[in-house]
């Protein structure tokens, strides 16, 4: 009951944050850029929103296949662009993640695995999207700046020595015993209930490749964003660049999912107003745009649920779970 009591609040504040934005915003300047509006380009965003569906579905097969369980990718498509839909609606923050486990498990796949493979997926992509950040904010910096000061190339080095820690701890084994040491996780594992977890994450060992495999095809996902904001701003012809969409969206990205609002609505508005507003787009430009995007990204999603509906006419697909010592 606190969850959905939860939920409403969220939605509550998203609808307040935009109405207020939107309220403020000159209607007439926003139909102005609507109606001079390239279509070319937003089938181009439709489309890239598609493609993100599927490479997230690629990325956690490819994930698997490091401990031996295969997936068809048509499967692995319908599987998180299904659950895209759906968990809009799921009143938690890690809908999409229950809705996969649930269809996941259902094809075979050992509980254990499938949950170690679920938080390996979530923290590769979160330290994919630090860096990325850190990166944005380097840029941001910059872009503000008109001269290179000492503060500045501080500023970058803090920024290399961050990026440096996350990748450090993805892939390097010494460091992560001795963190493994300091918080006392080897001992933990061995409880009865954290074991089977535990020995589920220890199948990755010895699989970099395939884990830095998936870090950089999850740098790839983090442009998705960028691209279509770019984009959707070409199509309302809005003067901005590749560069100011990079140091503005992972930014952007990183707020609308903190669990403050409902699907970030509202506050990821909001961010874009302020953030494009440091660089000079004006503020009903850049609010226009931004619902645009969001628009069209929700327009991708629309054929999800006819694929939901027949999906009950469809037989069962079949899971590969080799055994542990197999070919990946």
């Amino acid at each position: 009951m606190k969850r959905y009591l939860k939920s409403l609040l969220q939605m509550i504040i998203s609808m307040a944050i935009l109405g207020a934005l939107v309220f403020w915003m000159d209607r007439e300047k926003a139909k102005w850029l609507l109606h001079e509006a390239r279509f070319g380009y937003l089938v181009l965003t439709f489309l890239l929103c598609l493609a993100d569906r599927f490479l997230m579905g690629f990325k956690f097969r490819f994930l698997l296949r490091a401990i031996s369980i295969r997936i068809t990718q048509v499967e692995m498509f319908r599987i998180y662009y299904i659950c895209s839909l759906q968990g809009l609606v799921i009143p938690f923050g890690v809908g999409p993640d229950l809705l996969k486990y649930w269809r996941i498990r259902k094809l075979g796949v050992p509980h254990a695995d499938l949950v170690a493979a679920i938080l390996m997926e979530r923290f590769l992509g979160m330290a994919a999207t630090a860096c990325l950040i850190l990166g944005s904010i380097a840029l941001l910096v910059l872009r503000l700046s008109r001269a290179v000061s000492s503060y500045l190339v501080v500023f970058f080095l803090v920024i290399a020595a961050g990026v440096s820690g996350i990748a450090g701890l993805a892939f390097s084994t010494p460091f992560r015993n001795r963190l493994f040491q300091v918080f006392r996780i080897r001992r933990l594992s061995t409880m009865g209930r954290i074991e089977p977890y535990y020995q589920a994450f220890a199948r990755f060992r010895g699989n970099e490749r395939i884990i830095a495999g998936f870090w950089g095809l999850s740098f790839l996902e983090q442009f998705i964003p960028v691209l279509v904001i770019f984009f959707v701003a070409r199509a309302l012809s809005v003067g901005v660049s590749f560069t100011d969409c990079l140091a503005v969206i992972p930014i952007t990205t990183f707020v609308e999912r903190l669990p403050l609002s409902f699907d970030g609505i509202g506050v990821r508005e909001m961010s874009n107003v302020f953030l494009f507003g440091l660089i000079h787009i004006d503020y009903d430009t850049s609010l226009t745009f931004s619902l645009v995007a969001y628009g069209v990204f929700l327009a991708s999603l629309a054929p999800a649920a006819l694929w939901a509906f027949f999906e009950p006419l469809r037989p069962e697909p079949v899971v590969e779970n080799s055994p542990p010592g197999g070919p990946v």
